[in-house]
């Protein structure tokens, strides 16, 4: 195109009279403009700009082929389309063109007898038509960029309507995924449906699960598919990329900021962006699997449109990451409470008690035996204490920060029950998010002793280095797999695992645990409500829904 803003206009007319006469017309709009804009140039007063210099190029063919040829080799802002052609005749060649650019704006040209027929050309895709003996340079101008303008309208919300397809394809997508997710029973089917399920789909040339190592620089593939879309050794290679390697990798971005990381119009300019294009892929996105402050890897899709991955879907596959961070931890949760083997680790903290006024006399001891999780960071324990322990019990929860409130049942009972609230407390709030529970928690001889049971293949370091910052002079006593001895209880505690709601187990566990089944009861159904932050009404049902379903177990098993 010539001299500044000027456009590319391509004329297909055969008659040498009307197309000498276009361009007559295009040439007098642009000596206007140019006039237009000297004055308003004061301040160059010498310089001369010309038509030449500013108005649009015209293109001219005179056959409807030889036109269609010219929007390959040097396609036009618009066209100027006569109907009647030595190789085409009337609405036809707005079909051709038409068929042939579905894109390009067409003004057609008709003669005065066939306004008719201009306006049927504007039902088969033209945006303007105009008839040849009313035209003049303004209206000739005026209809070229309304075509224009219309096309590239027409063009918004054609887009528009691809993306909310898309968006539409993908929430279905997205919800199939959650629900297939939320029924697994083991880490591995969560990440292979989810591979599986968004590389079948039509918007995603494949998909894959990707683990950082221990320092987050190496990545390892989990689970992948879409293979017969990308060849195996590229998607090989591309799944383990290091940061000294691949440091702009959306990996390494998702990881880092726990948000979806998108890499578009891949131009292969480092080694990581060569493979991709290699296998045809223009745009990456790095989808963070977490849970809390828990992240289990990275969902890495690849597509071949340039432009995937806007923000609108990022929303979108960003929540797939959530679920998919749930579902992984609640497995691990399960497996932690019921599985057999378990990764168990033991600590100490010898100094703790150096930090009150009173001590726990020699032989005495405080025990938490369940630790109840609320949601929201928020956490229930239940205890015994001695007598001579109470004002310990006391001292410690306003010691420490997390400690909201403690309630003992009868603090002059020789040995008395108790309920500790907490609000994030760092230590069991880690070990919640990891899946794991507190099987142990004993005060006794100046010191805590701990042990938390973790769900196999769990990072302890992570756990290790909260009880460190919490408390530097935590030593570790052991951290090994182990398997936990099966009993009748716990043989019952499996099968009804899968019935029991969360909400259910609390209120059980709740109730049991303070007294609520004693005779005469410890503590009423609205004391262990109020607890809970539930209605009384609400604790009733989950009691007897949960009676309800180990009764009846017991009942079909005996």
């Amino acid at each position: 195109m010539k001299g500044h803003d000027s456009l590319t206009l391509l004329l297909i007319e055969d008659s040498a009279g009307d197309a000498r006469y276009i361009q007559e017309l295009l040439h007098d709009a642009t000596e206007l403009e140019v006039r237009a804009n000297d004055a308003g140039r004061p301040d160059d007063p010498d310089k001369t700009v010309t038509a030449d210099d500013w108005g649009p190029t015209l293109q001219h063919e005179t056959r409807l082929q030889d036109g269609l040829d010219r929007l390959d080799d040097d396609p036009p802002d618009a066209v100027l389309l006569d109907l009647n052609l030595p190789d085409s005749r009337g609405l036809e060649t707005v079909d051709g063109v038409r068929e042939y650019d579905e894109t390009v704006p067409i003004v057609v040209l008709t003669g005065v007898q066939d306004r008719d027929v201009g306006m049927e050309a504007l039902k088969r895709g033209a945006e303007e038509y105009l008839v040849k003996g009313e035209i003049n340079a303004s209206l000739l101008v005026r209809s070229v960029h309304h075509a224009i303008e219309r096309r590239a309208q027409e063009r918004e919300l054609e887009q528009q309507r691809d993306r909310l397809a898309t968006l539409n394809s993908l929430n279905e997508l997205v919800h199939e995924i959650s629900h297939l997710a939320i029924g697994s029973t083991t880490r591995e089917e969560v990440e292979s449906l989810a591979c599986e399920h968004l590389a079948a789909a039509d918007l995603y040339d494949s998909a894959w699960f990707a683990e950082a190592g221990g320092t987050d620089d190496v990545v390892t593939a989990r689970a992948q598919a879409g293979i017969d879309r990308a060849p195996a050794e590229t998607l090989a290679d591309e799944a383990a990329p290091t940061r000294d390697d691949d440091p702009v990798h959306p990996i390494f971005e998702a990881i880092r900021s726990r948000s979806v990381s998108v890499a578009q119009d891949v131009q292969g300019g480092n080694p990581w962006e060569e493979r991709v294009r290699e296998a045809g892929v223009r745009a990456v996105a790095a989808i963070p699997v977490v849970h809390e402050e828990t992240a289990y890897g990275v969902v890495v899709l690849r597509a071949s449109a340039s432009d995937a991955f806007d923000s609108k879907e990022r929303q979108v596959i960003g929540r797939l990451g959530e679920v998919l961070g749930h579902a992984i931890n609640a497995i691990n949760r399960k497996q932690a409470l019921l599985g057999e083997e378990v990764v168990e680790l033991q600590v100490q903290i010898p100094s703790v008690l150096d930090q009150i006024d009173v001590a726990l006399p020699p032989g005495e001891s405080i025990t938490i035996d369940r630790t109840i999780p609320l949601g929201d960071g928020e956490f229930l324990q239940y205890g015994t204490v001695p007598a001579d322990g109470v004002e310990v019990l006391h001292e410690l929860v306003d010691r420490f920060d997390h400690h909201e409130a403690v309630e003992i049942d009868d603090p002059k009972a020789e040995t008395s029950r108790f309920e500790l609230r907490l609000s994030e407390p760092p230590v069991i709030w880690t070990v919640a998010e990891m899946g794991g529970r507190i099987a142990r928690f004993t005060i006794e001889d100046g010191h805590f002793d701990i042990t938390i049971h973790l769900p196999p293949g769990s990072d302890t370091r992570r756990v290790l280095d909260v009880f460190k910052a919490e408390y530097p002079d935590t030593t570790v006593v052991a951290n090994r797999k182990t398997t936990r001895d099966s009993d009748p209880a716990q043989s019952l505690s499996s099968v009804v695992s899968d019935e029991l709601t969360e909400k259910q187990r609390a209120a059980l566990e709740a109730a049991f645990f303070s007294g609520f089944f004693e005779s005469p009861r410890e503590n009423s159904g609205v004391d262990i409500a109020e607890s809970l932050d539930i209605s009384p009404s609400t604790f009733h049902h989950h009691i007897r829904a949960g009676e309800r379903k180990l009764l009846r177990t017991l009942v079909e098993r005996s």
